[in-house]
């Protein structure tokens, strides 16, 4: 009998996901769980950096938080929902933050693909990614 665990982990050994937290904590427990399913994890800390990652990699998810003090996440989540041309889909965003989903909505004007509220049910982390 296969496991919903073990076809998670057959799905997501190709996948590259990047994580982008101001959080260090949230950043490595995102990575060391997402990585025992096989995922390859890139974890910034700041739009900056995702932005400049972005211009040399296209990973197949991203997952990011919403605030980050002085810097904004609409252009992130700009670029990652572009068209990407080698492979002429979006990238799938999910965005994670203590803010209500009332208030995500007001704040972002970009759809995105899942929402989950800090902190994080790790289940509803890997059912998200899976999804």
């Amino acid at each position: 009998m296969v496991t919903h665990s073990a076809i998670q982990s057959a799905v997501l050994q190709n996948v590259h996901i990047l994580v982008v937290d101001n959080h260090r904590d949230t950043r490595d427990l995102y990575g060391f769980l997402l990585e025992d399913y096989g995922v390859k994890v890139t974890a910034l800390s700041t739009v900056k950096e995702a932005l400049a990652f972005l211009d040399l990699c296209c990973p197949t998810l991203l997952i990011s938080e919403l605030r980050f003090g002085k810097e904004s996440v609409h252009p992130l989540i700009a670029r990652a929902k572009a068209p990407v041309s080698n492979r002429g889909t979006r990238m799938p965003v999910i965005i994670t933050s203590t803010c209500s989903a009332a208030s995500l909505a007001e704040q972002l004007s970009i759809p995105i693909d899942a929402y989950l509220i800090k902190p994080i049910d790790v289940d509803n982390l890997v059912d998200a990614v899976w999804t």
